[in-house]
């Protein structure tokens, strides 16, 4: 059992770290700053900086298969957690985008400049959002969402090319499905999941396009989690 544990904390440490590449990219130059106004609208998964939240019980599982499967919830929260650079801190100067209708910032948080351009075309929001991180203007983060805030996507760039690509839509009865893929020279990842209206959910775990985590929670925050591995599938709980 324990060397089952070790390696698919290393098959699982390694995913994550290709999901949070981006976390590197701007290191500690991502601060906390009061927001100057000016953008009111902002994407539907900025608000709060969370994508999935959490269930309670799995924060207190001392298993270690849960916390692997902890880590994961916080890896894909780290996308959302860069989505709050939307909102232009106090500061920010405005500039001419070249976009009919749009409004511009730029402003420097430590080391990085960033480029911030809003507007609305045809049914959408969007959002882009250029950083300088050493070596010249580049993309960095692009999200479009419908009006009616019911869908979007956003994608996550290293210098020169997509690396992150997230979609998300919400159904009739409010239930969030999303989906976030990372193609990269080492292997290709996916996350599936669900958050249904009444906290309970689901998140499947795909890499090189086999599954290799899935786990389900209720809206009372106990869940299941299983993995598979070339050893066997293996299965636990956590409580509320």
């Amino acid at each position: 059992m324990i060397k089952i544990i070790k390696a698919t904390k290393t098959r699982l440490v390694y995913a994550i770290s290709m999901i949070m590449f981006f976390a590197v990219l701007t290191g500690c130059d991502k601060e906390e700053v009061a927001p100057g106004g000016g953008i009111e609208k902002q994407p539907d998964i900025a608000q709060n900086g969370v994508l999935i939240s959490t269930p309670e019980g799995l924060k207190n599982s001392e298993n270690p298969f849960a916390q692997q499967i902890m880590g994961l919830f916080n890896s894909v929260n780290a996308v959302g957690d860069y989505m709050k650079l939307f909102r232009p801190p106090s500061g920010a100067v405005t500039f001419q985008s070249g976009i009919n209708g749009a409004s511009a910032w730029t402003w420097n948080a430590g080391n990085v400049q960033y480029w911030l351009v809003y507007y609305e075309s045809g049914g959408k929001y969007i959002w882009k959002l250029d950083a300088d991180q050493g070596s010249g203007r580049e993309k960095f983060i692009y999200v479009e969402e419908a009006q009616d805030e019911k869908s979007g996507q956003a994608d996550f760039y290293v210098p020169g090319q997509p690396a992150i690509h997230y979609t998300w839509n919400y159904d009739d009865d409010g239930n969030l499905n999303c989906e976030i893929t990372y193609k990269g020279p080492e292997g290709n990842i996916k996350v599936d999941a669900v958050v249904n209206q009444d906290g309970s959910g689901s998140m499947e775990y795909y890499l090189n396009n086999e599954l290799f985590l899935a786990a389900q929670w209720n809206k009372d925050g106990s869940g299941t989690w299983t993995i598979y591995t070339d050893s066997g599938t293996f299965t636990g709980q956590w409580s509320s």
